[in-house]
């Protein structure tokens, strides 16, 4: 994955402790060797959702951007409303061709032009029978129309959102959906006033007749703005009486969402279900996770600080690749090149050792409201071509056995056909049972020029989880993806980091990515990351990535723009990135926080409100801070594990 020529080191002694370091991460991808006609048939394999696997190269411009401009006609206007949120240079070249059609029509204001576009727009992107089935993409792209008619279709859009949603009948809740999502754009993008918003779907909620509508306007505005937006507003507390004022049952469901979305009801903890019980089902939510009040003084500007070692536990023989929270016990869950499991409680003891089939984890996660584990497995056995073991998931649901609560296999999910799968993510959604990889090829091939992609699996497509593939694939990464992140607002939504240095937003509704930032613009300049991106996680209304460049930045979720760059970069000089992970407290203005981050030089928390760096101090009995191969901030501090073989916790001291 990680050629140690591309870091730049200090010293020899750098190099070679990132030579030992990275030599083990070097061995993911070696030896791997698949057929290219198995690569090709798996390619063609019927997938078991109908969402269609985007193509592997752009679509070329429309000829018709080469031509002479000429006012568009309803007929072609329509076509090109429905390329704008198509693959590639496709959406920008229908895009290109509108603006040129309305500025020949309309000259330097809009008129005719923009009527026949605006009738277009909403013939394709919320009338038609084959409308898309998220507005995002359109609605996004109509945004970066030029002036003046980007401010022509904002004026038009939302008068007609909420004239549509507030009407006593003529439509379904079908057919109300891309309306409400629209409607949830235009708040989250601040084209409609937050309080002007929640005071217009607590009106809709007043009324019986349009409940259900102002349930689906609320509730899409609820998932794509902050949370602080939303309770900062003087409409918040208006709101949540109306919905306390809905007593018919038949929208329970959607009130218990919601409710859970705008933070103003917490439910009680579940315990662990039995065997008996389903796997994958999702269960009631947790109760948000309490920081102790030393963060809250640590994360104000000026306040000095350290970071220093509180505990190290040992049960691994090798070194740990995976740290990865358990919220449901409160404990954690490690795994370590000698292909062992260990889940810990939240006394620190071992309460379960399991070995791994073949392999051990390169990466893992927990769908906490599903209580699903997931594990990426490389192959331990490389020492031959034909000792190697395949690249799976391995999937394992919490059951009690004994009257203890444990992991307990539940099978693999085979990729023979790819190199390597480097990550996971879990959606917490409604549904559970929904994940995203991060996935590699062994090599180009004539029908597949790119060998990386972003794989979507929801494990309710197939009776059995070996026959199980996934039901979405993207192949727009032009690189290796390293990590992945799910949406803060949004948990249909996942962030992937790439070598390509981009970070990308992917919508399981969309045939392709959402949006993208970094990487390099058409003209050459690069925007963000110049090396490879190697880690992501989020909080608030932010994403934040580090990268062999030796920086963190800082990057705005509300303004996703592929020439946009991030709201703040540091550089830490500790030598190449490896994880990060933000605390999910002390947060200021929903952007400034701190961040744990793992580099080759040892472990250090960044204070992004004044651009302080601690390092933190070795544990007892160690002459130095090795450096971690993974790290996760909790409400105990921040876990560590990495080649010293022992998971280490760290906690935030306040020096004055």
């Amino acid at each position: 994955i990680l050629p140690i020529a591309e870091i730049q080191f200090s010293n020899a002694a750098e190099v070679k402790m990132a030579e030992e370091l990275l030599r083990t991460i070097e061995r993911m991808t070696s030896n791997f060797n698949t057929n290219a006609a198995e690569v090709l048939a798996a390619d063609a394999m019927p997938r078991s959702s109908s969402r269609p696997t985007p193509p592997a190269n752009a679509a070329p411009p429309s000829p018709a951007n080469d031509a002479a401009p000429t006012a568009a006609t309803p007929e072609r206007m329509r076509e090109l409303v429905s390329k704008l949120a198509g693959a590639g240079s496709s959406g920008p070249a229908a895009l290109e061709e509108i603006h040129k059609s309305l500025a020949h029509q309309d000259g330097g204001k809009a008129g005719e032009g923009f009527k026949v576009f605006f009738a277009a727009f909403v013939a394709v992107v919320f009338e038609s029978e084959n409308r898309p089935p998220s507005t995002r993409g359109h609605v996004e792209a109509a945004f970066r129309i030029p002036e003046p008619f980007r401010a022509k279709f904002r004026e038009s859009i939302t008068p007609l959102l909420v004239t549509t949603l507030t009407s006593k009948g003529g439509f379904n809740l079908e057919k109300l959906k891309p309306y409400a999502e629209t409607f949830g754009l235009l708040v989250r993008d601040k084209v409609v006033d937050v309080a002007g918003a929640l005071k217009t779907c607590a009106i809709v909620l007043s009324k019986a007749e349009n409940r259900a509508a102002g349930l689906l306007m609320l509730l899409h505005t609820a998932t794509m703005c902050p949370q602080a937006d939303l309770t900062s507003s003087t409409a918040y507390a208006p709101l949540l009486k109306s919905l306390s004022d809905i007593q018919d049952p038949q929208y329970a469901a959607q009130i218990a969402e919601l409710r859970g979305i705008l933070g103003s009801a917490q439910a009680a903890r579940s315990p662990a279900r039995s065997s008996s019980q389903g796997a994958f089902s999702p269960k009631e939510s947790s109760p948000g996770l309490i920081y102790p009040a030393e963060i809250g003084k640590v994360a104000k500007a000026g306040v000095p600080f350290k970071l220093q070692s509180k505990a190290s536990l040992a049960a691994h023989s090798g070194a740990i690749f995976t740290v990865t929270a358990d919220e449901t016990t409160g404990g954690m869950i490690t795994t370590a090149r000698d292909g062992t499991l260990v889940t810990w409680s939240a006394d620190d003891q071992t309460s379960q050792v399991t070995t791994l089939d073949q392999h051990y984890a390169c990466a893992s996660d927990v769908a906490q409201s599903t209580d699903t584990l997931l594990l990426c497995g490389v192959s331990r056995d490389v020492s031959a071509a034909s000792n190697v073991a395949p690249p799976c998931i391995k999937v394992f649901s919490r059951q009690t056995e004994q009257g203890q609560p444990g992991w307990v296999k539940q099978g693999d999910i085979l990729r023979g056909m790819m190199k390597i799968v480097t990550c996971a993510r879990a959606f917490d959604g409604e549904k559970g049972g929904d994940f995203a990889t991060g996935e590699q090829l062994p090599a180009a091939l004539p029908a597949r020029p790119q060998r990386d992609c972003l794989c979507m699996y929801d494990i309710g497509n197939s009776p059995t989880l070996e026959t199980l593939q996934p039901s979405a694939q993207y192949w727009e990464h032009q690189e290796i993806i390293t990590c992945l992140a799910v949406h803060p607002q949004d948990p249909s939504q996942v962030f992937s980091g790439s070598k390509d240095c981009t970070i990308k937003l992917w919508d399981k509704r969309m045939q392709v990515s959402a949006a993208s930032m970094g990487g390099t613009l058409p003209g050459g300049a690069k925007v963000g990351h110049t090396q490879m991106i190697t880690t992501l996680d989020v909080f608030g209304s932010t994403i934040v990535s580090g990268s062999l460049d030796q920086t963190v930045r800082v990057w705005d979720l509300r303004n996703m723009r592929a020439d946009r760059g991030p709201l703040k970069e540091f550089k830490l000089e500790m030598g190449a990135i490896l994880k990060i992970s933000a605390c999910k407290a002390g947060q200021v203005a929903g952007q400034d926080g701190l961040i744990a981050v793992s580099t080759v030089q040892g472990l250090a928390v960044l204070r992004t409100l004044d651009s302080t760096v601690v390092r933190a101090s070795p544990p007892a009995g160690r002459a130095k801070v090795s450096p971690y191969h993974d790290i996760k901030w909790t409400p105990r501090g921040v876990w560590a594990g990495g080649e010293d073989k022992v998971l280490d916790l760290y906690e935030l001291v306040a020096t004055r």
